[in-house]
């Protein structure tokens, strides 16, 4: 995660990480992913947050079903004047949602979260600067997900 570009986006830090706790609500419960990447940067101007994953993918145009977790998504990104991309195939399936910055801020090194889906499909992590942010996501996700 970028830090700079974490503080810059502080105002919208619960929307933003309700984007990623449903995306990771969706790795953890349809993707059958072994590993899943999280990263937020700076790119042309907008703050980029992606999450992939190496699952087994969607067919994205038939998406439908009682599930809301696309939909949310995409509401989620609106508010926020933001661009939800969803691609999915064979071998994964990556989320991007692109958000405008309103002051542009210096380049700064992205730093990725990597982890792995355990027994019983709990996340474990990797070594890596962005574990204790990561953990704290990923266990509100798994809380959202059981309530």
């Amino acid at each position: 995660m970028d830090p700079a570009l974490a503080v810059r986006l502080a105002p919208h830090a619960g929307e933003i990480v309700q984007i990623a706790r449903e995306a990771l609500s969706n790795v953890r419960r349809h993707a059958r992913a072994a590993t899943c990447r999280i990263s937020l940067r700076q790119a042309d101007g907008h703050a980029l947050l992606e999450i992939d994953d190496d699952g087994c993918g969607f067919d994205v145009s038939t998406v439908g079903g009682a599930g809301q977790g696309l939909h949310n998504l995409a509401e989620r990104s609106r508010g926020l004047d933001g661009q939800l991309e969803i691609r999915s195939d064979s071998t994964g399936t990556a989320v991007r949602v692109r958000l405008p910055l309103p002051v542009p801020l210096p380049l700064a090194a992205a730093g990725e979260i990597r982890g792995g889906l355990g027994p019983v499909g709990h996340f474990q992590f990797h070594d890596d600067a962005g574990h204790v942010v990561a953990h704290r996501l990923l266990r509100q996700a798994q809380l959202g997900a059981s309530t």
